[in-house]
């Protein structure tokens, strides 16, 4: 497993173009991580934090556009990577007792052995009653 996901935002810079647009270099860039490699259209990509993986065909669509070399140098993606999980659970109060109240704690994880830990913050009773852990198929 890679290191640990972080909620930041990524920006992809195209920075050297060949004549012909059909070769390019590029850097990543992570608002909490900062600089974090270069590469090329022509090979697999992995930043040195581990965080961002790029391969050849996921850049097709820059080198088959085939656009002046002007345009492209300098060419900018944004994206965020957000968290899909809880660092600390606060329940809410259930209107009904009788119905369960539901909190998605986590998801997206991938296949494998995972450890949730709970520790209290001595902030008062966790109405707590069960746990349920759905297991997805494996591949």
């Amino acid at each position: 497993l890679g290191p640990s996901p972080v909620a930041e935002d990524w920006t992809f810079k195209i920075t050297e173009v060949s004549d012909d647009c059909r070769q390019f270099s590029y850097t990543v860039t992570g608002s909490v991580t900062g600089p974090d490699g270069t590469g090329s259209n022509r090979a697999t990509f992995t930043s040195d934090s581990g965080r961002i993986s790029l391969e050849p065909r996921d850049l097709a669509p820059f080198y088959n556009s085939r656009r002046k070399t002007d345009d492209m140098v300098g060419f900018e993606i944004t994206w965020s990577v957000i968290a899909q999980c809880q660092d600390v659970w606060r329940p809410q109060p259930s209107a009904d007792p009788a119905v369960a109240n539901t909190t998605t704690l986590v998801q997206g994880l991938s296949n494998g052995k995972h450890t949730l830990e709970l520790i209290l913050n001595g902030d008062g009773q966790v109405p707590l009653k069960s746990i349920t852990v759905h297991t997805p198929p494996l591949r």
